[in-house]
Order: structure tokens, then sequence, then C-alpha cells
């Protein structure tokens, strides 16, 4: 393979597009392509079906050979039920922005609980961000303004397992902030989970009251926007929404997504 020599063209700019035996790209999130060189061995290795070609030659001493320019397998792969983990597919995924501060420039990708304070390379852990930001940010968690100045606290969502009170993933400690639910308030590596909105509506409609009494209110409420439907079906939830307790309408999809499995509410004074 290696006597082929390019005619007219740069043979690395001749990659082909290979598709599986269904005819639909191998991969599209990076798009499935191999160097010329793969494909010219998978056609004479009878692996491939030529689809189309170049109007370019390769040739050897011995035969002339156009360039295919899409090909097929012969046989299927089953493609993967989920995206590989890769540099790419992250920022594919956040739109190649950081999700800081929304640049499109020097992007690389940073983990959201550090790798020093025990945290793992997964989709729920690293975000797109530019190459300032993540300096900037390092190996320090970075908590709500709030958070610093003492007016404001997280709650873990209480959760119910086939309608009852359900507490055995309280026990995860800062690992409960990487618990994933869906926009129905479900648990994603346990469907019977679920978020208790009942609970969480009555809970914070006796925090307004008790900070009420100490010349206190409650300025906002951030939870994922999805969930906010569910939480103001409840009885309690209606109930929260005629008070005009201000639950957020708009987040980021960074801080959107991190308050699926927590709810966060800031204080003011009356």
């Amino acid at each position: 393979m290696n006597n082929f020599i390019e005619q007219d063209v740069s043979l690395e700019k001749c990659p082909a597009l290979v598709l599986n035996a269904d005819y639909r790209p191998l991969s599209y999130y990076p798009l499935s392509l191999w160097s010329w060189q793969d494909t010219v061995k998978s056609v004479f290795l009878d692996r491939v079906v030529i689809v189309s070609n170049y109007d370019r030659i390769v040739r050897s001493p011995s035969f002339d050979m156009q360039l295919p320019s899409v090909i097929a397998l012969k046989d299927y792969i089953v493609p993967q039920s989920k995206p590989s983990f890769t540099r790419f597919n992250v920022f594919l995924r956040d739109k190649f922005s950081c999700q800081y501060c929304g640049s499109k420039e020097e992007l690389t990708f940073d983990h959201l609980l550090p790798r020093s304070k025990g945290g793992e390379t997964h989709w729920n852990n690293v975000v797109t961000a530019c190459s300032n930001c993540n300096v900037k940010k390092g190996g320090k968690l970075l908590p709500h303004q709030t958070h610093q100045n003492g007016t404001s606290i997280d709650f873990m969502m209480p959760l119910t397992k086939d309608h009852k009170p359900y507490y055995k993933l309280d026990k995860t400690g800062v690992s409960h902030y990487w618990l994933t639910f869906d926009d129905a308030g479900k648990y994603s590596e346990d469907k019977s989970v679920e978020i208790d909105f009942e609970a969480i509506a009555q809970h914070i409609l006796l925090l307004n009251e008790a900070a009420n009494e100490k010349g206190w209110k409650i300025k906002k409420v951030i939870i994922k926007i999805e969930l906010k439907d569910e939480l103001y079906a409840t009885p309690s939830g209606k109930k929260l929404k005629a008070n005009g307790i201000y639950v957020v309408q708009g987040l980021s999809k960074l801080v959107n997504t991190l308050h699926d499995e927590h709810y966060h509410i800031d204080f003011a004074k009356v």
C-alpha cells in the first residue's frame, strides 16, 4: 500500500466517508472518515463497497485506481447507544462555548468537581471552558455569590421510592451533587426513585414563614427549569405560586443542569 503515490492533489485531503452496511454514517459526531490508506486497504481486503469516487487517481507500479470518496461496510456494526466521551463531543454538547462566560475562543474542558477533590472525568462532571475561566477556577469549586455572603443555602431533593420516603441516597455526602434526575424528577439509575415535589413546596413555604418572623424573606428559589411545573402542580406548590415566591425562570445551561438534585434558596432583608 505504501507504493501508491499522489498525482495532482495531496491525498491527505482525500478522506473517505464511511457508511455502515445500512448506508448510514458509521458515526456522526465526529463524522466517520477514514484516511486514503485505510480506505484503499479495506477495498483490497474486500471489506467495503465503493459508493462514490474522487476524480483523483492513485497508482502503483502494476495498476491505477480511482480513489474512493464514500464507502460502505459489508458487515453491519451495531452503533453505540451513547456517544463516546471525547473532547469534541463535550464541545458539541456545549455548542462550542465556555459554560462560564460564553466565549468561543481557546476552548478546553473543566471538571466541575475538581479531580483533586475526587471529581471524575465523565459527562456529568465535565464542561467546556475557555482557557481564561479554566485558569481562574483552577482546582476550586465555584459557589454562588450568595453562598459566599452567607445569605443562601442548598437543600438536597427529598425523595420517594414507590411513593414512600426514601433516604438511602442521603448518605452519599458531597457526591449527592452529581446524582442525575430527568425532567420529570425520576432518578437516572432507578426510575422508581422520584423527587418529592410536595415536600419541597411545603419546606419552602415554612422557610419563608420563619424568615418573615425574623425580618427576612425568600428572594428567589433556583431549581432546574424543567422541574418547576412539577413543583407548581402540587397542592403546596400552588400556594407557593399564589404567595409570589419567585422561582427563577431563566438559567444558563450549566446552572440549570446543576440544579436537578438540589434546590437553592436566596434570602434577603424585608
